[in-house]
């Protein structure tokens, strides 16, 4: 539900009605959905990217760093040493993961 409410956020009040309509049933095509909405606003490297980080977010067993993210993913270094984009990246994911103080969340 709170994935609902986050990507509601984004929606004009008048037009709520009609886009919730369009939310899937379940968990896991909701899930589907909104990873598919990152694949239609990025390339194809930064989807890989994005799906990387949101992996290794899922597999950490404690909240990582931007830097220490970017490292595991094996960023090139002129990606790694730029947060804007890694805050970017980290965003694609909104509904899923959480950006506070350089240190990327879960969202639950």
């Amino acid at each position: 539900m709170a994935l609902v409410c986050k990507e509601l956020e984004k929606v004009l009040v008048g037009r709520t009605k009609a886009v919730l309509r369009t939310f899937p049933a379940g968990l896991e095509p909701l899930y589907k959905r909104i990873i598919g909405q990152v694949k239609h606003k990025r390339d194809l490297v930064e989807v890989r990217l994005c799906k990387q980080i949101l992996y290794i977010v899922m597999l950490a067993r404690r909240p990582l760093g931007l830097n220490e993210m970017g490292f595991i993913t094996g960023l090139l270094e002129d990606i790694l040493n730029n947060l804007q984009y890694l805050q970017d990246l980290v965003g694609s994911y909104s509904s899923f993961l959480t950006l506070r103080k350089q240190t990327v969340y879960l969202v639950h």
